[in-house]
């Protein structure tokens, strides 16, 4: 025969109650950024491409993730008034090509992307 003792399940209950508020609170905090409100500027130099926003383009401090079409991607933090620089010479994508860009706000939710075409200078 097993004895638990109510002080044991009122402790266990207690935790447990904690537990699902910190991940139910956790969500709410954790809104999904808006890609639609991503704005950003492509440049084409002879090192490859550079991908900016100026400030107000992305969440202030959000991690945005640039990404061609051969998923070749890379990935810098924004800057606190919302702009970013990232170079992308490893990608090989030219006038035409699109990227995919997303930003991730407090390290928990990811937005959907969004696509800029890279056009002529």
């Amino acid at each position: 025969m097993i004895t638990i003792s109510s002080k044991r399940i009122t402790s266990f209950l207690i935790i447990l109650a904690i537990s699902f508020l910190g991940i139910t609170c956790g969500k709410e905090k954790c809104p999904k950024p808006d890609a639609e409100s991503i704005q950003a500027t492509i440049t084409i130099a002879a090192g490859g491409l550079a991908v900016s926003g100026s400030a107000g383009s992305v969440k202030p401090g959000a991690t945005v993730t640039i990404t061609d079409a051969a998923d070749i991607s890379t990935t810098v933090t924004a800057n606190n008034d919302g702009s970013f620089f990232a170079p992308f010479g490893q990608s090989n994508a030219g006038v035409g090509d699109a990227l995919s860009i997303t930003q991730k706000i407090n390290n928990c939710a990811e937005s959907n992307s969004t696509n800029i075409t890279i056009q002529r200078p």
